[in-house]
This record gives C-alpha cells, structure tokens and sequence, in this order.
C-alpha cells in the first residue's frame, strides 16, 4: 500500500467465507493519446506511470478503468453534439497487457463514437487479448450484462452504466448500457446476489463540477440500497466527494486516470480508489495522483492539498441544503450555455457578445419569458410529452 493512501471506510463483516485477501485497484477515465502515443507503443510503462506507481499498479490482485473511446481504426465517426469523437489505436493493447487482469469498462458518452464498427474492433482486439469488459457492447441486452470474476475465493462483482448522451446502446446498435430507473437497480439487485462484493461504476454527473447534484445523489442512494457496496462516478474529470451510505461508500467524482486532452486545473489531479477484501473487514482507500505532462504519477507535492479538499467537499454534503444551494448556484453559472446555447442554439460569439456587453447577460430573461418558461417546464416535466419531443429530435438528429 503506498504512503500516500487515505483511509476512507472500514467495514466489519460477518459470515464471509475467503481463503486470502483481495485487493482491487480502480482509476477512472484512461485514454492513450496522440500525445503519448509512441511510449505506449514502446510499452515505457515507468515513463507513462513513474515507478512508485507502476509498483501500487501491479500489487493489486485485479485493475479496473474506464475506457472513454473506442479502439478502433474506423473512418466514419458517430454524429452528435457536445463533445468531440474520441477514439484510439490498437498498439495502446501493449500497455493494457500488463496491467492484467484487467477489467476495461465501455459505459460513457464516447465508447460508441465510430459507431458499431468501432464497438465490434474493440470487443474484439480486447477479448483476443483476454482482457475482460463491462458495461458496453453490440446491443442493449449485451451492453447491460455484469462482469462477476473469481479472485481467491472471493466473487467480485462489477456493473456499469451511464447517463443518456449519444454512445448508449439500443436493441439494434451497439454502445454503452445507459442508466435505467425501470431496469438498473434490479439489475444492481440481482447482481448483488451473485456476488460477496459489488463496485458500481456510474458515468454520471456534471464535468468540471466538484459536488454530486441533488439528482445524482439520489441515484447513487438507490444503487447502494440495492445492493451496491461501492458506487464511483466518472464522468466529471475531476476529483469530487465521498459519502458512506448505509453499508456502502460513494465517490462522487474521480477524476481521470491518463487522459491528455485537456490542461485545466481540474484535469490535473485525480485519486485511485483501493478495495481491500478481507475475511472479517473490507477497507476502501484512496491514492491521490496527478498528470505529469502527458503521463500520471502519484501525486507528491500536492498530495496533502488533495486530501484536505476531498475530506471538506464530503464532510460539507452531509448537508442536503449545501448540496442543493451549491447546485442552483453552479446552474445559474452554466446558464447561457445550458439555455442560450443548448435550447435556443445561439452560439454564436457575436450574440454571446451583444448579451454580455449590452444586455449584460439579461438575454436569457429576455427570450425565456415567464409564460415561455412554464410552457418549456410542462414539456421536460411531462412523460408522455417529453417521450414525444425526444422521438422527434431523434428522428431529424
């Protein structure tokens, strides 16, 4: 275990049966890049995670990743709206060889970017190389399906899922398993039963936003209640919270594991997360890491700073009304991109200027009156009219 690891939970357990420990390695978002191409082609593993690293890599029984892009050569990429068409190349399976076993997770907003071709390349190259997957896959009933191994006596279970952008799979196209209220929690539930230890990974949440919203909040309430034993969102780039929940832990925000595509300041640090099975305990820590470049090492000079900051965030979400108030106050932040940009489709930077200069950000009040408020709120709010609006987008997307 490094120095550098942070207790979070210690659990006491009764009746588990278990021959020796087990210790499970979980970072979130990994995607080689152009960036960092050639080391992983090389297979530079101590120039890609530093030696002290690599070492906390490897003493772990099983590792777990999330796999934001395809691994794909594919020409024809997905059409969508909001973030860009990721992808990698199939030389970065050298550095996945050894990291083995290897669980490579595909429920996020961008394993279906090159559409069925580049799911069926990436099942493929990682089967071939016997690394196991989770959470995607060439349809729904595929994508859904759990991945539940056996590591010295102990079965663990992992299931993944994610919110609704463009990349979820469907009952005739592949993606990723997305996030369903009428399926997922018994799906949770009936995984749980299979298994003496359940990690749920949820590609949810608000990017760049430290703090779990109320909504995702309750989501990931629900998944520890029904069977869950550690719940991880990954979707926000960035290092967010925990909270103890009943018998289980949520983190609320990992931050990325090895992704160079962006170098704001909520990109450059993350944590791993370490499950710890014994026979009578189960621990759950945490090992702040940082970018290096185009590299991950575990974090140094920043480590006491990361640790300091998770522990406020989760002690002050304890509090419902924080949660809440710290929510409307990052919306009303992310107005003119969720209203006039997304809704209205103004982004022209002409318009954002004429209302940040002239209208001094009013224009939003302006076009959204209140009468064209309550008529956009009944449609988002009403089942049976929002199910309609959706299947006319989806039609002329």
């Amino acid at each position: 275990m490094s120095d550098q690891a942070c207790l979070i939970q210690s659990n006491h357990v009764e009746g588990r049966e278990c021959r020796e420990n087990v210790k499970i390695i979980i970072g979130a978002d990994f995607v080689p890049t152009d960036s960092n191409r050639s080391l992983f082609e090389k297979e530079e593993m101590n120039e890609l995670f530093g030696k002290e690293l690599l070492e906390e890599l490897k003493s772990g029984d099983l590792r777990i990743f999330n796999l934001e892009a395809p691994i794909t050569n594919a020409k024809e990429p997905l059409p969508k709206a909001g973030s860009p068409n990721l992808k990698t190349y199939p030389q970065c399976i050298k550095v996945f060889n050894h990291l083995k076993p290897l669980v490579l997770t595909g429920a996020n907003n961008h394993i279906y970017d090159y559409k069925d071709r580049g799911i069926q390349d990436t099942l493929n190259l990682l089967q071939s190389h016997q690394i196991h997957v989770t959470g995607f896959g060439e349809n729904r009933t595929d994508a859904s399906q759990p991945k539940i191994l056996l590591i010295n006596g102990y079965r663990i279970g992992i299931y993944a899922c994610s919110e609704h952008e463009f990349c979820c799979a469907g009952k005739n196209h592949g993606g990723g398993n997305g996030y369903d209220p009428l399926t997922t929690f018994d799906d949770i539930t009936c995984t749980r039963k299979q298994c003496d230890y359940l990690i749920v990974l949820f590609h949810g949440g608000r990017e760049n936003y430290r703090y779990p919203s109320p909504g995702l909040k309750a989501i990931c309430n629900k998944m520890v209640a029904s069977g869950a034993d550690l719940v991880v969102c990954q979707h926000s780039h960035c290092i967010g919270a925990y909270e103890p929940y009943e018998k289980g832990m949520i983190v609320y925000g990992q931050g990325n594991f090895l992704f160079d595509y962006n170098d704001i300041e909520e990109w450059k640090t993350s944590i791993l997360i370490e499950v710890v099975l014994e026979k009578k305990t189960t621990q759950v820590f945490v090992i702040p890491i940082e970018k290096y470049g185009n590299c991950v090492r575990i974090s140094k000079q920043k480590q006491k700073q990361i640790l300091s900051d998770f522990q406020t965030r989760s002690e002050e979400i304890r509090d419902y009304g924080f949660i809440a108030k710290t929510w409307q106050e990052f919306l009303h932040s992310q107005t003119s991109v969720l209203l006039l940009r997304g809704i209205m489709g103004i982004n022209n930077r002409f318009l954002l200027g004429i209302d940040k200069y002239m209208f001094s950000g009013r224009m939003v009040k302006i076009l959204f009156t209140p009468k064209r408020t309550r008529l956009l709120l009944n449609y988002l709010r009403c089942e049976s009219i929002r199910e309609g609006i959706l299947t006319l987008l989806e039609e002329n997307s």
